[in-house]
């Protein structure tokens, strides 16, 4: 006899505009327990079929990665109803509530540390657009879309995990979520491209990812991104200026302004593709002190 699985729910972790996440504890047969992350949907959404599409292709497509940076999923399932994807739990802190708390200490964040998570964070990119399915043979071109602090975590083992793909776009034989009728993204992260409705590309995840970067090393927000080239190019420039980098030689501190330059460039093509960006960090990491 097939004994059906339990969970207790244990406390919320985290929420979003579209759910909550909780810790719980699964209990399956031979009541064997273990900890889990569940992804609950919001009731208000049970009756919109394509957030309720989306729910399920985030499992799905979880499901059919594998990579050391993104987060597991363990199961699609519906608890009273709502639909529920179980996740393996992640003991750490995400990237936004590690920047409020070197901001309130005033204490910047190693160099390091920066150039190797976003290594991490794009590494993850990378596989996800170009990790082939088991059936067809395909690339997944997975997209995440909503690449910001608060969907990149850290652990307490030291690992970097990309969180919550329930906005992405990807193919796969399962997908159900063919529409768009909502705009998903965060305004504060959104190349110029996507703000103007282009095609999404993965160089707008790359563009989100060097928001990100800024933010890391300069505690502070990107702030508004413009869609006009000129002021997009002038607020960059003001803002990379910004950039503390004194304790550097003059020739490093030029590379790492370069580095986001090309990340945060306003035309897609010239971004570099997350594998690159993997290399421009890792190249970093070695020329900076821990």
């Amino acid at each position: 006899m097939e004994h059906r699985r339990r969970f207790r729910i244990l406390k919320e972790l985290a929420e979003g505009a579209f759910g909550k996440v909780y810790l719980a504890e699964m209990i399956t047969g031979d009541s064997f327990k273990s900890v889990v992350a569940i992804k609950l949907l919001h009731g208000k959404w049970l009756g919109h079929q394509e957030i309720v599409q989306r729910s399920r292709d985030e499992a799905r497509v979880l499901g059919l990665l594998h990579h050391r940076n993104i987060v597991r999923v363990e199961d699609l399932t519906s608890i009273n109803g709502q639909c529920a994807v179980i996740m393996e739990y992640l003991e750490g802190v995400d990237l936004k509530n590690l920047l409020r708390f070197c901001r309130e200490r005033q204490q910047a964040l190693p160099l390091k540390v920066a150039f190797e998570v976003i290594a991490s964070t794009s590494s993850a990119l990378d596989a996800a657009f170009h990790q082939k399915t088991l059936h067809e043979g395909k690339p997944l071109q997975l997209i995440h879309r909503d690449i910001k602090p608060s969907n990149v975590m850290l652990t307490v083992a030291g690992e970097v995990k990309v969180l919550d793909f329930g906005t992405a776009r990807a193919q796969f034989e399962d997908r159900e979520a063919e529409t768009q009728a909502l705009a998903f993204g965060s305004a504060a992260y959104m190349s110029p491209e996507r703000m103007m409705g282009d095609p999404d590309t993965p160089a707008g995840d790359v563009f989100g990812l060097g928001v990100t970067l800024y933010e890391l090393l300069r505690l502070k927000s990107f702030g508004k991104i413009y869609i006009r080239e000129e002021k997009f190019q002038t607020a960059l420039d003001e803002r990379i200026a910004k950039l503390d980098f004194s304790q550097l030689p003059d020739n490093r501190a030029d590379q790492i302004r370069s580095t986001l330059r090309l990340m945060l460039a306003y035309e897609p093509e010239e971004r570099p593709s997350a594998g690159q960006v993997v290399e421009l960090m890792e190249a970093l990491a070695e020329e900076v002190r821990p």
